[in-house]
């Protein structure tokens, strides 16, 4: 059963900068600090994402050839180089960015009845079926509904973006093994993905992720 954590808006600009979870694209610093902020921002996070984690997204138009139906990213590397992307460019066009928390749940395991993947974050076999149960029983998520506003720098029009994005943990580790984003309203430009893919910062999508599921 899904656990609701909280359904209100949250003001959380001052801590952008810090804040990967809750946004890890954007970075709205300002003054004296914001070298020294944009420094520490740019070195991804300990003890929070795994070094094998994927960033996933799937337009709901699918994308012309060569892009995959999914677009996605793998590895710390990656990951970590496509949100400092996402934050200079966002920074680049937009002024006054400010992003609001309005939904966010935790998600359980699967029903004792549904079926069991065998989630593990590394090498190594998969054990017995008995310890992959108990690891589906560990497996958690957490879903977080965003809401970006700014102005652009050219137009000086406000801009706004809702955002659903869920990160599933790792049930051994309890670092975070996949973020998905489930939607982008309004949906971004093809010429984003094309900056991405030229950056080398677009990868395959659809393999089988441990813990986490095969193709969507």
């Amino acid at each position: 059963m899904d656990t609701p954590v909280f359904h209100r808006t949250k003001d959380i600009r001052p801590d952008v900068g810090s804040s990967s979870l809750g946004n890890p694209f954007l970075s709205v610093s300002k003054g004296k600090d914001k070298e020294t902020e944009d420094r520490t921002a740019e070195k991804p996070p300990e003890g929070i994402y795994s070094p094998r984690i994927r960033l996933e997204y799937r337009p709901p138009i699918a994308l012309p050839a060569p892009f995959p139906r999914i677009l996605s990213v793998e590895g710390l590397h990656l990951y970590t180089g496509s949100t400092i992307f996402m934050r200079h460019t966002m920074n680049a066009l937009y002024s006054d960015l400010r992003v609001d928390i309005r939904h966010a749940r935790v998600l359980g395991a699967r029903p004792p009845n549904g079926p069991v993947v065998p989630p593990f974050d590394g090498g190594g076999a998969v054990g017995s079926n008995s310890m992959n149960g108990q690891r589906s029983m560990r497996e958690k998520s957490l879903f977080l509904g965003l809401g970006i506003t700014g102005a652009g720098r050219v137009s000086k029009a406000n801009v706004e973006w809702e955002v659903n994005c869920t990160y599933t943990f790792s049930p051994t580790s309890g670092l975070i093994l996949l973020h998905t984003i489930d939607s982008i309203e309004p949906t971004p430009h093809q010429a984003l993905f094309e900056a991405l893919g030229r950056f080398g910062l677009v990868g395959r999508g659809g393999g089988d992720l441990p813990g986490v599921g095969g193709a969507r």
